[in-house]
């Protein structure tokens, strides 16, 4: 995109000067009123952050907030005009000037908390304050923008669960799941002022990467300032782990009024001096790698490092954001129940599934019917979502049937999926719960690899074998009339064999309550002294005939909300093309079942 450009038949681009956050900015000439505007173009497909960010800045005039004064569309590109402001970021002030004095610094907050105490006397909420959002001019004058992830606060208490936010400045309630107030403004401003100090965030220095500032951010416990001198106690309040024992953004702002010895109401504002020149790691906002943590509604966001062609990102800590060894690995660890705890009474469901599955009830109270029910499953590297390799976020549109259906993948190309259903709720209304089981995940994922389980399987657990070494090659022939090789799954907890052709078969470890194995007007057999149910089942767009056989391995018993007596069982499914007898496919699941029947041991 060239200068000189007219947008819209009005506004003349003259000059690119710079990108941030989700958008490009230009200086442009309103040919209309004569007027210099600034003009910026979402880099996102859809606009729909500019227009998010257009009516966050409509519903808002403030002198210390920049102008949004239209809102235009061009060959299908939206763009936003505001307020131009000769200026530079505090970050890039930062960068070529170095640290500020702590007068200084509280004299840039206070103007800050002054915007953020308008924004949210209106119920709105910025969620990425930091210093490259925030606009110094020479005269000491400062201003705030970029809202294209703010949000009014009712909307984020109901919509769908989201973690959003630069890692160096996330609150630590963010950090773990919870949504953003008005109190993770301050804790965000806090942050930024102690950077401006300190010449890092309290969560550690960009040359240090992201993940371990996530990390940082979710313990709560910001780095000690050495050089804020008066300014100390005020980021003490303000950078307070408790959203309720921070200040408001007005007070915020008097105490910073105090420290930078202004009044906002009666007296001009000027920057004063930076700091004496020390020697710092230079941090580089304007160029070091920030990180944007989104999840929403029917949006694919992944963590972006966003950085100039001349920085060297950061390694990543080594492990983190990985599955670890698979049979250890705890996908109950990755499940916060005070994610969806707003939705209604949260129950544990450790049990049900495969060994790589855990999930969480959602009811109204103690009993009574069920609202929604979520899984989280461990997957292999590249299942079910496309491309894998980087930590991030997959979300897709609600699925037909009460069910919908998040992914979050991991640096090592594994990934957890995550399902929300319900017979009785719209899928629409099942995606915010989804979302803030998948924003919990992210959260413990940034911390290091998915954490172990916490006590290892029972010796004589179904847990301890491998699908795949149950059956045999000649096992196959003899109930396929084909060799079929077997393909591994997460664990080892399954096993599938296919030649793509038109049979295919599975051998799946499971779980299950013990009155849900046998349920009435199902056939069941014995084989070998086990329990074996047998079913049939349609699969697949194609509707593919198939037939499962449920052999019995091992009752026990747990404790849970669900039920206290469970089953561990082996499926063994078989699906031919639609032309297959039902006796045909269950003949081969049970030549299957009978082969293994006769060799495990019982627990």
């Amino acid at each position: 995109m060239g200068e000189d450009r007219t947008i819209a038949g009005r506004y003349r681009l003259d000059e690119h000067v710079g990108s941030g956050g989700m958008g490009s900015v230009w200086r442009a000439l309103d040919l209309e009123l004569g007027r210099v505007v600034a003009l910026k173009h979402s880099t996102l497909a859809d606009g729909g952050q500019i227009r998010r960010e257009a009516r966050i800045g409509a519903g808002l005039h403030h002198p210390r907030v920049v102008t949004v004064f239209d809102v235009i569309v061009d060959e299908d590109a939206r763009w936003l005009v505001m307020e131009y402001l000769p200026s530079r970021s505090l970050g890039r002030v930062l960068a070529d000037d170095g640290p500020l004095s702590p007068e200084a610094a509280a004299r840039v907050g206070a103007q800050v908390a002054d915007a953020l105490a308008a924004m949210h006397d209106r119920s709105m909420v910025h969620r990425d304050v930091t210093p490259e959002n925030i606009l110094v001019v020479d005269d000491g004058t400062v201003k705030l923008t970029d809202f294209g992830i703010a949000r009014w606060s009712e909307v984020t208490r109901t919509g769908g669960a989201l973690l959003a936010g630069t890692p160096g400045y996330l609150p630590p309630e963010v950090a773990a799941g919870d949504e953003s107030g008005p109190g993770a403004d301050v804790f965000a401003l806090g942050a930024t002022l102690f950077a401006a100090v300190e010449g890092r965030s309290p969560w550690g220095g960009a040359e240090e990467g992201p993940y371990a500032q996530i990390r940082r951010a979710a313990s709560g416990v910001p780095t000690t300032p050495e050089s804020a001198g008066d300014l100390g106690p005020v980021l003490s309040a303000m950078l307070a782990t408790t959203p309720a024992d921070r200040p408001t953004a007005r007070a915020a702002k008097s105490m910073l009024e105090k420290v930078g010895g202004i009044d906002l109401a009666s007296a001009p504002v000027t920057m004063g001096a930076s700091a004496p020149r020390r020697a710092v790691r230079r941090w580089g906002l304007g160029a070091a790698a920030a990180v944007l943590v989104a999840v929403t509604a029917g949006t694919t966001l992944a963590i972006a490092e966003r950085s100039a062609p001349t920085t060297t990102q950061s390694a990543v800590p080594a492990g983190m954001a990985t599955m670890g060894d698979q049979r250890s690995a705890d996908p109950c660890a990755l499940l916060l129940e005070e994610t969806v705890s707003r939705y209604g009474k949260v129950f544990r469901d450790t049990e049900y599934g495969n060994f790589n599955r855990c999930g969480l009830w959602i009811k109204p109270g103690p009993t009574g019917e069920e609202i929604v029910s979520v899984g989280l499953e461990l997957l292999e590297p590249d299942t079910g979502a496309g491309p894998t390799g980087d930590f991030g976020v997959k979300a897709w549109m609600p699925e037909a049937g009460g069910t919908c259906e998040r992914f979050l993948d991991l640096l090592d190309a594994h990934r957890a999926r995550i399902v929300a259903e319900s017979d009785t709720v719209e899928p629409k209304n099942l995606c915010p719960v989804a979302e803030s089981v998948l924003t919990g995940a992210m959260s413990v994922a940034a911390r290091g690899p998915v954490p172990r389980r916490p006590v290892p399987f029972a010796s004589n657990s179904l847990a301890t074998l491998k699908a795949c070494e149950l059956l045999g090659n000649a096992d196959i022939v003899t109930a396929a009339g084909v060799e079929l090789p077997p393909s591994r799954g997460f664990g080892d907890w399954d096993c599938a064999y296919t030649d793509n052709r038109e049979i295919e078969a599975d051998v799946t470890f499971y779980r299950i309550r013990d009155f849900e194995f046998a349920r009435p007007g199902k056939r069941m057999e014995v084989i070998n002294g086990r329990r074996a149910v047998y079913s049939t089942f349609t699969s697949g767009d194609d509707k593919q005939s198939g037939c499962r056989v449920k052999l019995e391995f091992k009752p026990y018993t747990k404790v849970t909300e669900e039920g206290n007596q469970w089953i561990e069982v082996i499926h063994f499914d078989v699906e031919l093309d639609s032309a297959a007898s039902p006796d045909k496919l269950c003949s081969v699941a049970e030549t299957m079942a009978r082969a293994v029947a006769g060799r495990i041991p019982f627990g």
